[in-house]
């Protein structure tokens, strides 16, 4: 007759096939950064950085699961559930601030991080979403400046300021520029979803992290009716 579920060997197939699901998570995430890098969908250093950490932290947080649920070790165990559960309230706060973010707040987020970015990242923003400059595309001192749009398909032919981004020119001072669409108005509604996509998925992934913390807790309670019980601790 077979353990209940509920038992040590269901709980350590439970906890196994949680974190088969974390590893896999955290190589799509490597795969997705190699894949914008080769694709040259983002070519801008700091994020791709950015999702590679991210892959490789919760790679090794789920090799940790892994091998704690296949030794069972007491150990390794509880350096899981610490881990585990420092990221749950890491990922938890941050989809809360996801979907509590309103308009203003995602202007000034993105105000912000336009500050932040290099004139690499602000070209392959420009690039992905066909915009030109945060808020005025005649703007090209810092810090809400831009680089030159003359890759874009609005500047072909345009000898304006804006896609030229010769400011020692005076020839195209009164030339308009032929790019309507700036980038915050390009890239506000797509913030708008990404973050209350991102909030929903990292509920989901945080409640996941949770149920891994009370698996751990709950195996690393359990005897392995293989083991010597006078062995147990």
């Amino acid at each position: 007759m077979g353990l209940p579920c509920g038992g040590f060997t269901c709980t350590k197939t439970a906890l196994t096939v949680l974190n088969g699901v974390f590893m896999l998570v955290a190589i799509a995430l490597m795969a997705l950064a190699g894949y914008s890098r080769m694709a040259a969908v983002v070519t801008s250093i700091n994020i791709l950085s950015g999702l590679i950490v991210c892959g490789v932290f919760l790679f090794f947080v789920s090799l940790l699961g892994l091998l704690s649920a296949r030794l069972h070790n007491q150990a390794m165990l509880f350096f899981y559930i610490i881990v585990l559960f420092l990221l749950f309230l890491l990922q938890f706060a941050i989809a809360c601030a996801c979907l509590a973010v309103n308009s203003s707040q995602q202007e000034t987020i993105l105000e912000a991080a336009w500050g932040q970015l290099g004139n690499y990242s602000r070209a392959d923003a420009q690039r992905l979403f066909q915009c030109c400059g945060f808020r005025n595309p005649m703007q090209l001192d810092e810090p809400l400046g831009h680089p030159p749009c003359a890759p874009l398909a609005c500047c072909s032919g345009s000898a304006s300021l804006c896609c030229t981004g010769n400011l020692n020119s005076t020839a195209n001072l009164g030339l308009a520029c032929p790019c309507q669409l700036n980038c915050l108005t390009a890239t506000k509604a797509k913030f708008n979803r990404a973050a209350k996509l991102t909030g929903s998925v990292g509920l989901l992934v945080s409640f996941a992290e949770i149920a891994g913390v009370w698996l751990a807790i709950r195996y690393r309670n359990l005897k392995d009716p293989r083991a010597d019980l006078s062995a147990f601790l």
